[in-house]
């Protein structure tokens, strides 16, 4: 009897999905075609590639922010509307509400479900002590840096344990110094949460620092080019990026990407 292989926790196939043209062409541009992709439960993949060549598009339609014109999505055998996404987008800033303090920010998404105030504060608080954030939580957003604003977006992604963490360029807007600290910040929260991980680079020094797949994807309409394997093991430091092996692998996704704009 053949042996039955396991589901993907996320499991993408044929996808497909076109946007009209702002010249009114009727001729759609196709921005996905045929995308698969299958993530296993627990692991961090990064999508990289060009500017403008499907990423985020992507991340919108797993998250079932955006229906795709064919093909499927499904996360641990549901629908994305049927799943608890946690999506912490590229602009922080925006995404944070400025009238309310960090821990309420946090504890937002369980105020949507209704739950007591003492209640979600509580398990706000909970939340930061599992993951080991000491945050100014009672200041608002204004009043705090860049890296923890992000720190509070990703706390309030999980607080309520999401099946999927979605993450779209989320430190791009960050200067050098910060976005290394939320970079080690980020992957501590990982190992502390072991969460099915989704995430956007534009920098493939961030993507092999942080993944332990790298989705490397194509120019218009998007197709992946490739997938590398990191096999570094974790946790771990900046210092890695100036490791033989890392050099070998992000050598190995440049190529690929000289290769593919060469044609």
């Amino acid at each position: 009897m053949e042996k039955e292989l396991p589901v993907a926790f996320l499991q993408i196939d044929n996808l497909r999905k076109a946007y009209p043209r702002s010249d009114g062409s009727p001729i759609a541009l196709p921005v996905l075609e045929g995308m698969d992709l299958s993530v296993k439960e627990g692991e961090f993949v990064a999508l990289f590639g060009p500017n403008g060549c499907g990423k985020s598009t992507l991340l919108h339609i797993v998250a079932g922010i955006l229906n795709p014109d064919a093909g499927s999505v499904r996360i641990n055998g549901k629908h994305p509307r049927e799943a608890k996404i946690g999506f912490v987008l590229q602009n922080y800033r925006d995404s944070l509400f400025p009238w309310l303090t960090g821990l309420a920010n946090i504890a937002f998404p369980l105020e949507l479900q209704g739950i007591a105030q003492k209640e979600r504060y509580g398990r706000a608080r909970s939340t930061l002590d599992r993951l080991g954030l000491d945050l100014p939580v009672h200041q608002y957003p204004y009043q705090m840096s860049g890296g923890q604003q992000q720190m509070v977006a990703i706390a309030r992604a999980i607080i309520d344990r999401p099946d999927i963490l979605l993450m779209d360029e989320p430190f791009s807007a960050l200067a050098y110094q910060t976005r290394l600290y939320t970079h080690m910040e980020l992957q501590r929260i990982w190992l502390e949460t072991q969460t099915t991980t989704v995430f956007i680079s534009h920098e493939i020094d961030e993507a092999l620092l942080l993944a332990d797949r790298v989705v490397l994807m194509s120019q218009l309409p998007a197709r992946i080019l490739d997938v590398v394997e990191v096999g570094m093991g974790r946790p771990r430091s900046t210092d890695i990026v100036a490791t033989d092996q890392f050099m070998q692998l992000k050598r190995r996704a440049l190529t690929v990407f000289q290769e593919a704009i060469g044609k």
